[in-house]
């Protein structure tokens, strides 16, 4: 097409260095080379399936299993009041859940598909702009990291963004390499769509259209025309999430300091340690090095480009307001690792690569039985067992801040729920989300206290119990029965 810049084939690594391609696509692998992303994908779902179920659903999973169990009406208005940014999540998991129940298996299963495919994804990124070998390397530390398989777990969109993200960048190589207006629209369409995965993936996606202009003839109409598009598919979610009465979305986002930043890193970094961070980091500011030597190819800006555009429009926003949530970056995740393997390829000597390789999967490996084995999350399933084991008919039950969705998620299983008066939140168990997020702890519990001889209280452990509301029960029940069940604190109330 005029004015598009084709990308001819070339040889592969072997006699073409990745620091001096990004204008050349790599020969199609061989049949046995070819079985590498299918292993590499295989690999990752199978990371993401180990104790899928296992663990119980933290607060935000139980809000979008509960909310996929409103009727349409109640899940839009939901939305357009309270919960803008999850609409199309929430919606898919209303049609997943029609399917196969609400179990948290089912639950995550999208999720454990989804990066799963991200990592082939990216395998054939890398492979069409710099062989095999860098394909394989990125791939694989992706498939491995423990950062891909928690959010794999996880019944929350940030793998469908690690996904789409990961796939609108394949459509952007495409239209460089293959020039067409239709795959410049191609691309232009999934990075709009990927708003709806997430509002900060459609940055991600964008963030990559700039490597372009490293191009020897720069495709403006294919680019322009791309970025249009992206941005008018992309209005609806982002006029809905600007026009919500209370946009819970950035409410609660701490702010931007020292520890949130070093939170950010470990993500993206893919691991859970100091040695694996320390590495990848290393790498990374090697590669930036590399990229401001000379001028930088459209692969090494790509690459540098999906790394770091998504955290840098993340801090920068943050100057405005606290926007800084590290799971937010996680369709950055890929570029990341993608850069780790441009260096190492590029500069390693076989026996180099090797070993730096070998010490990320180990440190991957380390993360990840910790993960396995790890109760970090809120075992809202423990504590639902603790109290219906030992509620009687008449008591009531006080649930602090927001965790009204996991408790109801798990206690609504159980064989008569009807035992428990909700006390705060008032609203009967089965009843929906409320469309705005009313006052969640009791203001003044003298009544809970004159019509209960027994109350239960629950709280997340960090948080702790408001004082207001612990003075007057001390002093009307005495102290409380207390079980701390992974960071939820039950207490029980009796007189």
């Amino acid at each position: 097409m005029p004015g598009s810049e084709q990308i001819a084939p070339s040889p592969t690594l072997s006699s073409a260095s990745p620091g001096d391609g990004g204008l050349r696509r790599a020969d199609d692998p061989s049949p046995r080379a070819r079985l590498v992303p299918v292993a590499l994908t295989l690999l990752s779902l199978v990371l993401g399936l180990v104790t899928l179920g296992g663990k119980p659903l933290w607060d935000d999973e139980a809000f979008s299993a509960m909310a996929a169990r409103l009727s349409w009406g109640e899940l839009w208005t939901l939305s357009t009041t309270r919960d803008p940014h999850m609409f199309a999540y929430n919606g898919f998991l209303k049609i997943w859940t029609g399917i196969g129940g609400s179990g948290e298996w089912w639950l995550r299963l999208p999720s454990a598909l989804a990066g799963a495919l991200a990592v082939g994804v990216l395998w054939l990124i890398a492979s069409r702009l710099a062989g095999p070998r860098v394909a394989a390397l990125a791939a694989g530390l992706l498939a491995v990291s423990t950062t891909l398989v928690q959010y794999q777990q996880e019944a929350r969109p940030y793998a469908f963004g690690v996904l789409g993200v990961s796939v609108a960048v394949l459509l952007l190589v495409r239209a460089v390499q293959n020039g067409g207006f239709g795959r410049w629209v191609g691309y232009g369409v999934v990075a709009g769509l990927t708003v709806y995965t997430h509002p900060m993936s459609v940055v991600a996606a964008l963030a990559v259209a700039p490597a372009a202009l490293a191009l020897p003839r720069i495709p403006w109409r294919g680019l322009l025309t791309a970025v249009g598009i992206a941005v008018v598919i992309a209005g609806p979610q982002l006029f809905l999430m600007l026009t919500t009465p209370t946009p819970s979305m950035w409410d609660w986002v701490p702010g931007t300091d020292a520890y949130h930043l070093a939170g950010a890193a470990y993500l993206l970094s893919g691991h859970s340690g100091p040695v694996g961070l320390a590495i990848v980091g290393v790498l990374v500011a090697a590669f930036v090095v590399l990229v401001l030597r000379r001028r930088p190819s459209f692969l090494n800006l790509l690459a540098l480009l999906w790394a770091i555009g998504l955290p840098l429009a993340v801090v920068a926003g943050s100057l405005v307001r606290p926007m800084l949530v590290s799971r937010y970056l996680l369709p950055a995740m890929p570029g990341v690792f993608l850069c780790c393997a441009l260096v190492l390829v590029r500069f390693g000597r076989p026996l180099v690569t090797g070993v730096v390789a070998a010490a990320l999967v180990g440190t991957s490996v380390v993360s990840l039985l910790g993960w396995y084995s790890g109760g970090d999350k809120d075992d809202w399933r423990a504590a639902v067992a603790s109290v219906a084991a030992q509620a009687r008919p008449g008591d009531g039950i006080i649930l602090t801040r927001d965790h009204r969705e996991p408790f109801a998620y798990y206690w609504e299983q159980t064989a008569n729920p009807a035992v428990l008066e909700p006390v705060s939140p008032a609203r009967p168990w089965g009843s929906p989300i409320p469309a705005t997020n009313a006052q969640p702890d009791v203001a003044d519990p003298s009544a809970a206290i004159a019509g209960h001889s027994r109350l239960w209280v629950l709280y997340i452990e960090p948080e702790g119990l408001p004082e207001s509301l612990s003075r007057p029960l001390d002093a009307a029940y005495g102290a409380p029965q207390r079980e701390l069940v992974t960071r939820v604190a039950v207490l029980l109330y009796s007189r």
